[in-house]
C-alpha cells in the first residue's frame, strides 16, 4: 500500500530502470550524432553495414513494428481477462497512429525517404524482396509503434528481463528501418519518443485507473 501512494508518473520511471537506461542511452547516441552529422552522412554510413546475415534478419525483426505485436498482447489480454490492461493498450495505439499519421499527412507528406533522397546522389544496398516507399519520411511510423508496444510490456513487468528484451527489440526495429532504406535516424529517433511517450501516457491511464479502484477497497 506504501508504495501506492507514490504518484504514479515517478513510480513508472523509478520502477523501469532498464527499460529508461536503454532508451536514455539509445536517444543520447542518436542525439549527438545527429548534432555533429547530416542525416545523409549517418545514413550512408549504416548503408555500408550491409551483410548477408543483415538482409535475412532485420526484414524480419521489423515486422514487430506492425499490427502482430498488438494483436498478440490483445488476445494475451483477453484471454486472461485483463480488460484494463486491453484498454490501456488501445489508448497507447491510438495515440500513437494519431500523432504520427497528422504529422505525415499534414505537416511531412513530401519529405522523401532515402530511396528519392539519394536518387542522384549515392548508390543504396536495398535488400531484395522488400518494397521501398519514396515519401513521408518524418516519423517512423514502425519505430512509434515498436516503441509504444514494447515500452507497455517494460511498464507491466517489474522483472529486467522483460525491460531489457523491451528496448533491445524497440531499438532494433528502429535499426531495421534505416537498414531497409525506409527512414533516416532522425525519424526513427522521433518515432521513438512518439511511441514511448503514448505508452507513458496510457500507463499513466492504467496506474490513475488502479488507484481508484483500492480507493474503492
Amino acid at each position: 500500500m506504501e508504495n501506492s501512494k507514490k504518484p504514479f508518473r515517478w513510480q513508472i520511471t523509478t520502477d523501469k530502470p532498464y527499460f529508461w537506461g536503454g532508451a536514455l542511452v539509445f536517444w543520447v547516441v542518436a542525439g549527438i550524432c545527429l548534432l555533429l552529422f547530416p542525416k545523409s552522412k549517418i545514413h550512408l554510413a549504416i548503408n555500408e553495414w550491409h551483410t548477408a546475415f543483415g538482409d535475412w534478419l532485420f526484414p524480419k525483426i521489423t515486422y514487430l513494428g506492425e499490427a502482430g505485436v498488438y494483436v498478440l498482447m490483445g488476445l494475451i489480454f483477453l484471454y486472461k481477462r485483463q480488460i484494463l490492461k486491453f484498454w490501456t493498450m488501445l489508448i497507447a495505439i491510438s495515440l500513437h497512429i494519431t500523432i504520427v499519421q497528422a504529422l505525415k499527412n499534414l505537416i511531412f507528406e513530401n519529405e522523401p525517404r532515402p530511396k528519392i533522397f539519394f536518387q542522384d546522389i549515392a548508390s543504396l544496398n536495398f535488400v531484395n524482396g522488400v518494397e521501398t516507399h519514396s515519401y513521408m519520411s518524418f516519423p517512423s511510423g514502425h519505430t512509434a509503434a515498436a516503441f509504444s508496444a514494447f515500452a507497455l510490456i517494460a511498464f507491466f513487468h517489474k522483472h529486467p528481463a522483460w525491460q531489457i528484451m523491451a528496448i533491445l527489440a524497440a531499438i532494433a526495429v528502429g535499426f531495421s528501418r534505416m537498414y531497409l532504406q525506409q527512414h533516416f535516424l532522425i525519424d526513427v529517433l522521433v518515432g521513438s519518443w512518439i511511441g514511448t511517450i503514448s505508452a507513458f501516457i496510457a500507463f499513466s491511464w492504467f496506474n490513475l485507473q488502479n488507484r481508484k479502484t483500492l480507493q474503492k477497497l
